[in-house]
């Protein structure tokens, strides 16, 4: 006769376990369809390494269809190629652009090569500038940590060198300023926030004709809300600095807005601030609130910048 194995009570979950179980079935499938999009670009990929590898041996990391022939063959083709075969993330390496002749087979020729100091992990696409702008995953410890080419005259030319955007995921590169060239917002990891969670960074690039420039602003904080929105936006805010009296803490929020934002609030600890403005924040940890009205889809941008000292 089989004696009955206790059962262990089942605690009922807290409301933030139920959260982060929705969350995370959220994002896997999320990643799952974007996987299952990518499988024939992963595909084609593949197919136009092993139609190189003999040219190139095992040197060649990533390649990528920049262009196509009529009959779809690849004809302008991006490469990723090592010094040396050996596993080290710092080693140098080229980024090539590549002619292919339109046939089944035979030797690609180099157009341009673009010196990089690390091992390029993927090659990929996105539009800044050109329609196909030359994304270079680069091997980082805390990736993504990307640069940005464009082919000029038959060159590949450099346009960024801190891309924080992962393929197959909505870039923030919106258009700031109004005048139709997209702006490029990177954030990135600097460690544990003493208000909780992590604490990042935030960087604005803008086009200068040439190549996207970062401004100096320390911006310790970022939000975004579509006017239209039922609820508003918070983003928390670590003002944390022991060198620094509390007293100098000296702050300023800017506001970008799309066309169709009519209206915005900006609070601080729920008190309204005004952009533009400069405004002391004592040392500790805040909520910034960003709530916009106007066209639905039209999104506003604020960002709390620090003095500098």
């Amino acid at each position: 006769m089989s004696v009955p194995v206790p059962r262990r009570p089942i605690k009922s979950r807290s409301r933030l376990t139920d959260a982060i179980f929705v969350f995370d079935t959220a994002v896997m499938r999320r990643l799952a369809l974007l996987l299952w999009l990518a499988l024939p670009a992963l595909a084609d990929n593949e197919a136009l390494i092993e139609r190189l590898r003999p040219q190139f041996g095992p040197r060649l990391q990533c390649a990528a269809a920049y262009s196509s022939y009529a009959d779809g063959r690849p004809r302008l083709v991006i490469a990723g190629v090592v010094d040396d075969v050996e596993d080290r993330p710092d080693e140098e390496s080229d980024v090539l652009l590549l002619r292919l002749p339109d046939r089944a087979k035979g030797t690609a020729a180099v157009v341009d090569t673009y010196r990089l100091d690390t091992r390029p992990c993927g090659i990929w696409f996105t539009k800044l500038i050109d329609a196909r702008d030359i994304v270079v995953v680069r091997y980082t410890r805390h990736p993504p940590h990307d640069l940005v080419l464009r082919i000029t005259g038959g060159k590949l030319v450099e346009i960024l060198d801190d891309f924080t955007c992962s393929e197959g995921l909505a870039c923030p590169t919106p258009d700031l300023n109004g005048d139709g060239v997209p702006e490029v917002i990177s954030s990135g990891y600097i460690g544990g926030s003493a208000c909780g969670g992590a604490e990042r960074y935030f960087q604005v690039s803008w086009w200068n004709g040439r190549r996207f420039v970062a401004d100096d602003r320390r911006l310790i904080a970022g939000v975004s809300v579509s006017a239209g929105e039922k609820d508003a936006v918070d983003s928390q805010v670590s003002v944390r600095d022991p060198p620094l009296d509390a007293t100098n803490v000296r702050c300023i929020v800017r506001l970008y807005r799309n066309r169709g934002v009519r209206r915005v609030r900006i609070s601080i600890d729920g008190k309204e601030v005004k952009p533009g403005h400069w405004l002391r924040i004592p040392d500790g940890c805040h909520t910034m609130t960003l709530r916009a009205w106007g066209t639905k889809g039209a999104v506003a941008y604020a960002f709390l910048e620090r003095e500098r000292q």
